[in-house]
Parts: structure tokens; sequence; C-alpha cells
């Protein structure tokens, strides 16, 4: 039997804290050697979440960005990791040039690293998520009163909705449909994504258990609002902007 829906922060971003609202005996602490904390300087606040994509490419959303992003921490399985992390300064963020912040269109960046990080970079599969796909989603966590951080990554898995479905759930709650094809809403049952520009990713499991990542998260309306999804950025529909940063350096995988 589930435990009362809790609130946690997924990660902060330029309006505060990204929350991650789930059922407590749903998430687990974690370790994933792809997973980026980023920050404004080497021992600040998690602002973002990002994913090592190549040896020096780290992809998160493009709202993330407007954060002013300057290291970024790879591999860290507690907030802050100076002894396990790979910190790595940012030398250049590139914003996908059809980003649009009102519709969140293209909600997609690039993070260029001064130098390429000893973390393995996760895959990336461009086959497009199929409703009821289950995924994973990741990142540190915070009290919604502020009162206590959780210091460990943690984990929850969350299932794809179909499109249509989505649409139908945010005219519900918020009088807004603005879901296109070129995104994917997946959560809001047991766990979801909430407010804004996170830059977390979405990774679905291989058939040898791999991770690979599907998409990057964008936006949502409520937290806590249950039947009410996260929207994704579908990475196989920027496929033709991130693909030249991993072409030559990361395997890609279909399934």
């Amino acid at each position: 039997m589930f435990k009362p829906v809790a609130l946690l922060a997924l990660a902060a971003s330029a309006y505060g804290y990204v929350y991650l609202a789930f059922h407590s005996d749903a998430v687990k602490t974690t370790t994933s050697p792809h997973v980026a904390a980023l920050s404004t300087d080497r021992n600040g606040r998690v602002r973002c979440v990002g994913n090592l994509i190549a040896p020096s490419v780290v992809l998160t959303s493009a709202s993330c960005v407007t954060n002013d992003i300057r290291f970024a921490s790879i591999g860290a399985t507690f907030v802050n990791d100076t002894t396990t992390a790979d910190t790595i300064e940012v030398k250049r963020a590139v914003v996908h040039p059809a980003y649009d912040a009102q519709t969140h269109a293209n909600d997609v960046a690039v993070l260029q690293l001064v130098r390429a990080s000893h973390a393995k970079p996760v895959a990336i599969s461009w086959d497009p998520v199929e409703p009821n796909q289950l995924a994973t989603l990741r990142g540190w966590g915070q009290l919604v009163d502020g009162t206590k951080v959780n210091p460990e990554l943690l984990e929850v898995g969350v299932t794809a909705w179909d499109n249509v479905d989505c649409a139908f759930s945010y005219d519900r709650v918020a009088g807004r449909g603005a879901i296109q094809d070129s995104v994917l809403c997946a959560g809001g049952d047991a766990a979801q994504a909430c407010i804004g520009d996170a830059g977390d990713a979405l990774t679905v499991a291989s058939a040898n258990g791999d991770d690979h990542l599907v998409a990057v998260f964008s936006w949502s309306v409520e937290c806590d609002a249950q039947g009410v999804p996260g929207v994704y950025t579908r990475l196989s529909k920027v496929r033709s902007f991130v693909e030249p940063f991993v072409a030559k350096v990361s395997p890609r995988y279909s399934f």
C-alpha cells in the first residue's frame, strides 16, 4: 500500500526549486555515472540536472541555461560531492536555435565542457517512446518546506502517456492544451517532475538493462495534481540538433 504523497525538490530552477512528487514507496537512492549536478559555482547548490552524452558534452534543457551554469559535477551521488564527482567547468552553452521560452518548444541545450569527463556517457536512443512505456527519472530531493535536503541521488519510475490524454489532463486543470508531437508526457501518478526548467532527463532500459536517454524535462503546471504528468522534450524530435555533438564519440542504439 502506498504511503501518503510527499513532495520533494528534484533540482533548483531559475524560479526556485523544481519538485518531484511521488509516493514514498516508489523512490529509492541510486548511483548514476552520467547524471550531472549543474551549478553556478564549484561548490554551489544544484541549479538544474543534466546528463553526460559525450566525454565533454552534457545535455540539459534550454531553460536551465538561463541560470548561467558554470560547473557540471558528473557522477555525483551526494550533493556537493567533492570526492567522487568529476567537477568540470562549462566552456560553452549551446541552446537549440528554435527554442521558444513562451511555448517551451525545442527546450533543449548542450553544455560543452573544458575537458573530457572520466565518467561513461549515457547512450541516446532516437526511437520514439510509446504510451505506457516505463522510464526512470533521477535527481536530488528537498522537502517542500525547505527544512531538509536529501543529500543522495534519487530515482523513481514513471510511465509515458499518450499525448492526446496528456493534452486533456492539462485542459482539465489549467486550461492549456499545448501538447505537441515534439513532447513526451510522463508521470502524474506515483511520480512526476514539475515546475519548469530542471533540465533533468528520462531514461529507458535496453534489453541488457543499460540506460538510454530519450527525453529532457521541460515543464509542468502543478506538482501535486494527481493525473497531471510532466512534459519532456523528445530527443527523437530534436535529433538534428543533438546528434552532431555526440555522433563521432557516443554510441547510438535502437530497440
